[in-house]
Formats: C-alpha cells, structure tokens, sequence
C-alpha cells in the first residue's frame, strides 16, 4: 500500500467538507468522506497493527473524525460560519491533519516503506 497516497486521502476529507460548503450542499457523514478511515481500519490494520505508530495513526484518525462529525453536523444544521471556522488553518482539525501525516511518516519509517 502506498502510505503516501493514504496521506493525501486523509487530508482530501477535509477538502471535501469546504468544498460541500461552498456548493451550499448538505454533507456526507464522515464515514462517506473517508476513504483513509476505511483504509486505516481495514486494510492498515491487517498490515500495521503490530507496530507502535499504527496505534498512534488510529488515535488521532479517532479524533478527526470526532471533529469532522461536529463540521457535518454544523453544516448540517446551517451552522456555516461556525463550520468554516472549525476547518481554518491552525483549527484543530487541520492541526490534527498535520499531526495525522506526520504519524504515517513515522509509520513509514517503522515499518521500512520509506522511500
């Protein structure tokens, strides 16, 4: 699996969620956005589990999700500006992006896929 195409997937959710923003179009759940989260908890899990920084993968994955959740639901719920706010440079969730790339890295490191 290339783990560099998985750091672009994951960085794509929250693309897609400014993107339905724009579009003034209701979101999909985090689930249809994310084809990392399938890939993370399937696939990665069969390959990766027994290494330490997959875990660390899963968690912060967990928290994206929780924050992508509350985006959809705000925009959702009309909720706009506060969505758009939570998807700035420097929100949580773009921190956790980062955060998440740099933890497919190590992953990468650790599991000898560093090209």
């Amino acid at each position: 699996m290339n783990l560099d195409a998985q750091i672009e997937k994951c960085s794509n959710c929250r693309a897609k969620l400014v993107n339905t923003i724009a579009q003034e179009n209701e979101s999909n759940s985090p689930d249809d956005l994310c084809s990392f989260g399938a890939w993370l908890l399937d696939e990665a899990k069969t390959q990766y589990s027994s290494f330490a920084t997959y875990e660390a993968c899963v968690q912060i994955y967990s928290k994206c999700h929780v924050l992508a959740g509350k985006i959809a639901s705000d925009i959702d719920n009309k909720k706009v500006v506060e969505a758009q706010v939570m998807l700035t440079s420097g929100a949580p969730i773009a921190v956790l992006s980062t955060s998440m790339a740099v933890a497919i890295m190590h992953l990468k490191r650790e599991t000898g896929t560093w090209n």
